[in-house]
């Protein structure tokens, strides 16, 4: 592949902090990509599954309403469940729809 693309295959270069050695790992970007998405699907898929159950939504009415809007409503049910302050559920989205 490093043929017909150089840039096809990446390493990133990384040094240890505490004694400075440097080494490289190659990075699999479809590896990677792929485990974004998945991570991404599991965690909408687990949110539907919340407010289905917690609000008796359909799929399409929860994933109509905005990110924000959702997550208010998870906090909401969090909070019923576990009291405030508790830590996340197995739902929990992290601000402004970043990973978990």
């Amino acid at each position: 592949m490093a043929e017909a693309d150089p840039l096809a295959e990446l390493e990133l270069a990384l040094s240890c902090p505490d004694c400075g050695a440097a080494w490289s790992v190659p990075l699999d970007l479809p590896a990677y990509l792929w485990s974004e998405v998945d991570g991404w699907a599991r965690r909408t898929l687990d949110q539907l599954h919340a407010l289905a159950l917690a609000y008796g939504w359909t799929e399409g009415e929860t994933l109509s309403l905005p990110p924000r809007r959702r997550r208010a409503y998870l906090e909401r049910i969090q909070d019923s469940l576990r009291g405030p302050g508790a830590g996340p559920g197995p739902w929990a989205v992290p601000p402004h729809g970043g990973r978990a």
